[in-house]
């Protein structure tokens, strides 16, 4: 629904999940890695 809307989609997840193909970025991984990392590069840090 959030693509349909022109939101970007992100999936991050340990591994893919069965409908991975419809996020516009994939990050696998622990949360406790994948989260942070993926703030900084929001803000740009």
């Amino acid at each position: 629904m959030a693509r349909d809307l022109g939101v970007r989609a992100v999936e991050i997840n340990l591994e893919p999940s069965d409908n991975a193909h419809a996020f516009d970025e994939r990050r696998y991984g622990p949360a406790t890695t994948e989260v942070p990392r993926f703030v900084e590069e929001l803000l740009g840090a």
